[in-house]
């Protein structure tokens, strides 16, 4: 697998050193790092719901005559 980047030298380079650093190539490195990214995390959207109503599971008025 080949993975094409337009980054910096001295970004790649980072990267290059890390994937070494883990005994990794560069492509594979990158997948694990995607991967960890990617990955679900429990709670994770705790904040993002601010409210629901009361009546969120009351009928509709526009469904009234389907009844």
């Amino acid at each position: 697998m080949m993975i094409a980047l337009d980054l910096p030298i001295a970004t790649e380079q980072a990267l290059i050193a890390q994937a070494k650093q883990h005994g990794l190539s560069i492509e594979d490195y990158l997948l694990q790092q995607l991967d960890r990214l990617t990955q679900r995390q429990f709670g994770g959207a705790e904040s993002a719901l601010i409210a629901i109503s009361d009546d969120f599971d009351a009928p509709l008025d526009e469904f009234e005559g389907y009844q």
